[in-house]
């Protein structure tokens, strides 16, 4: 059995991270004086475009998919590297499961293309709270193994 660490990450202004993906032009409010009466194309997604979230949504999956993830087919939040290494997506938060290394190796991967913040053990994650009581499980496993041995009884 693996000892897994549980860990959060946020993506710091997600949506201003994708580049659009079809031709959106906005005109330029009143006031401003550089090239007036022209329409400006956008670039990169900007907070309050209804494709924003979906922008976001494939750039982060193009780049969790590039590093050997692969998405579930049960719920498409979730991208599996193996059996004890996992990743978590709502949004722009990220939960990350794994061991320690594996854990420091995917954050190193995440803060070089995206602006992150490292929340470290997650602790609450969608108005749930994440705890993790290592003691009770050991003793768990404890109990189990002794409950194999055979009695012992005082001799006569």
């Amino acid at each position: 059995m693996q000892d897994l660490k549980i860990h959060q990450m946020d993506a710091m202004a997600a949506y201003l991270n994708s580049d659009l993906t079809e031709e959106i032009y906005i005109s330029l409010p009143e006031g401003v004086l550089i090239c007036s009466g022209k329409g400006w194309r956008l670039r990169k997604a900007l907070y309050g475009l209804k494709q924003v979230g979906l922008e976001w949504y494939c750039t982060l999956q193009s780049h969790i998919k590039s590093v050997r993830y692969v998405q579930s087919g049960y719920d498409p939040c979730l991208y599996v590297r193996d059996s004890y290494h996992f990743t978590v997506v709502y949004v722009d938060d990220l939960l990350v499961f794994g061991t320690k290394q594996q854990i420091t190796r995917e954050k190193k991967e995440l803060a070089g293309i995206f602006e992150m913040h490292d929340l470290g053990k997650a602790k609450w994650f969608l108005a749930m709270e994440i705890t993790c009581d290592r003691c009770k499980r050991y003793n768990r496993e404890l109990g189990a193994q002794t409950a194999m041995l055979p009695s012992l009884s005082p001799r006569e």
